[in-house]
């Protein structure tokens, strides 16, 4: 994205920009001469009503990203965007503590394959998304090391990661390759 430089995700995150002005104005086409500073900023609310704070920073960032480049243009004399904004804010990462964890794995299961995929996951610091998509084909092993190499679903970046021996316990009985390690 524009914040983090990743270009497929700044193309895909001005798809959303287009998706969200779209349903925000109920329409598909949107005029220069309706985007005044009452429409940017109904905009920049509907934006924090319907996704997460930084996501609608990223989201106005690109909006106003285009009115800039419409003023430079002279599609348009002035920004109306200039001096609303939204604010970014602080993520808070919460994480089991080693002791919560224990208790976790010490726990009954009820449903196996869920558990083994959660516990992975902790082990591995994957997101969800990772875990879920994870095939046999993206395990590998080299000498005696076993790793990932997966493109991560949130980032389209390419991620190789040594496999601790925690993690390869909860990981099932080989299969296929295109079959996902975690239904």
């Amino acid at each position: 994205c524009l914040i983090c430089g990743n270009e497929k995700n700044l193309i895909f995150d001005y798809f959303y920009v287009i998706d969200h002005l779209k349903a925000f104005v109920r329409a598909d086409v949107l005029s220069f001469a309706t985007v005044n500073r009452q429409f940017c900023q109904r905009f920049a609310d509907y934006l924090i009503s319907k996704v997460s704070a930084n996501s609608a920073f990223i989201y106005y960032s690109l909006f106003k990203a285009v009115l800039n480049k419409a003023t430079k243009d002279e599609i348009i004399i002035k920004n109306p965007a200039l001096g609303i904004g939204i604010k970014k804010t602080d993520t808070v990462k919460e994480f089991l503590t080693e002791d919560e964890l224990k208790s976790l794995i010490a726990t009954p299961k009820t449903n196996l394959d869920t558990c083994n995929a959660f516990l992975f996951s902790c082990f591995t610091a994957l997101r969800f998304s990772d875990v879920k998509n994870l095939r046999f084909s993206d395990l590998f092993i080299d000498g005696e090391k076993p790793y990932i190499r997966l493109i991560q679903q949130k980032t389209s970046s390419v991620l190789i990661l040594p496999l601790g021996e925690k993690a390869l316990t909860y990981i099932p009985i080989k299969g296929m390759p295109s079959m996902p390690v975690f239904k």
